[in-house]
C-alpha cells in the first residue's frame, strides 16, 4: 500500500531550540517554588493549585516549540515582555518600600523570595527568548516547502522508420 501523500521531512530541532525549551521547562519549578512560599506565608493551600496552573503554559509552550509551531515562538516572545515587566514591578515595589515592607502580613524572607523568582523567572524566559531568535533557530520554524509534483513526461515522439524504398 502506497501512503496518502508525499512525506514532508522537517530538519532536525536545532540546539538552540532545545535549550529555549529546557529554559521553559525550568520556569516550573520557579513557579512552584514561589507558589509554596505564598502558601507558607499565608498558611492556606490555594497558591500550590495556582503555581500548578502556571506550570501549564511552559508544558505546553515548551512541547509546541519542539514540534516547529511559530505561534509558540510568538508567545515566549510576548510572554517574557510581560515576566520583565512583571519582574520591574515586582522590585521596584520592593526597593521603593523596602523600609515599610511591601507585604507587612508577610515574613520578612518572603520579599526576598519574591524578587529573587520574578527576578530568574525574568533572566531565564529572556534568555529563551534571545535563542529564538537567533539564526541557527529561524529555519526550524519555517513552513517546509510544498512538495512539487513530478515533471509531465515528455510525448514520445515517433523514431523515424527504416524500412525506406530506395
Amino acid at each position: 500500500m502506497e501512503p496518502a501523500g508525499p512525506t514532508v521531512f522537517r530538519q532536525p530541532r536545532p540546539s538552540t531550540v532545545t535549550l529555549a525549551r529546557k529554559l521553559l521547562y525550568l520556569l516550573m519549578p520557579i513557579s512552584i517554588i514561589l507558589s509554596a512560599g505564598t502558601a507558607v506565608a499565608d498558611k492556606t493551600m490555594s497558591p500550590i493549585f495556582s503555581g500548578l496552573w502556571r506550570c501549564a503554559l511552559p508544558m505546553a509552550v515548551g512541547f509546541d516549540l519542539a514540534r516547529g509551531r511559530k505561534s509558540a515562538r510568538i508567545v515566549v516572545w510576548v510572554w517574557t515582555a510581560a515576566v520583565v515587566l512583571n519582574s520591574v514591578v515586582v522590585v521596584r515595589a520592593v526597593v521603593r518600600n523596602s523600609s515599610a515592607g511591601v507585604h507587612p502580613t508577610k515574613p520578612g524572607w518572603y520579599e526576598a523570595l519574591d524578587v529573587s523568582a520574578a527576578t530568574i523567572g525574568a533572566v531565564v524566559i529572556s534568555i529563551a527568548a534571545v535563542l529564538l531568535v537567533l539564526p541557527d533557530s529561524r529555519p526550524f520554524f519555517r513552513t517546509p516547502p510544498a512538495p512539487q509534483p513530478p515533471a509531465p513526461e515528455p510525448p514520445a515522439t515517433a523514431e523515424p522508420s527504416s524500412d525506406v524504398d530506395m
